[in-house]
């Protein structure tokens, strides 16, 4: 079996970024061949349509499958109706990830699972404390007992 490299990339916040590190960041990746670009949080710096766009054009650029989490930016924030009622329509319309649950990967030896901690509400005024449900520690176990047995 052949080696498992993970490159881990978080908080790109894409409406704030530096467009020439955007761009090098591919690149650099390339040279270091990962099986699994991790990209984890904050896709976005204010959930617009372009920057979801940028992120989508970023994603699309990697040298490898990305496992996607997004974070607290990539939920509206004080906009209610949208937080409440649709906090991920424009998250799954240009990234396609999965709202609340865990994201999974699983290659030759790998199985990595992605969650998003990010809530629509929660008692904290801090609304960037994630945290994670019984759902998702469910989607959690599930993915790792699917798993083959290591030397399987």
């Amino acid at each position: 079996m052949s080696a498992v490299r993970i490159a881990q990339i978080s908080d790109l916040h894409f409406g704030r970024d530096v467009p020439r590190v955007a761009r090098a960041l591919p690149a650099e990746l390339r040279e270091a061949a990962p099986t699994l670009v991790a990209v984890c949080g904050d896709l976005t710096q204010t959930l617009r349509a372009a920057q979801f766009r940028a992120t989508r054009a970023f994603l699309d650029e990697l040298p490898a499958p990305a496992l996607v989490v997004p974070g607290h930016h990539d939920r509206p924030g004080w906009r209610v109706w949208s937080r409440f009622a649709r906090p991920g329509r424009r998250r799954r319309a240009h990234i396609g990830t999965d709202p609340l649950g865990a994201t999974v990967h699983t290659a030759a030896g790998l199985v990595a699972v992605g969650v998003n901690t990010a809530r629509r509400w929660t008692f904290h005024t801090d609304w960037s404390r994630g945290r994670i449900d019984a759902p998702q520690l469910a989607a959690i176990v599930s993915a790792f007992e699917a798993a083959p047995a290591a030397g399987a």
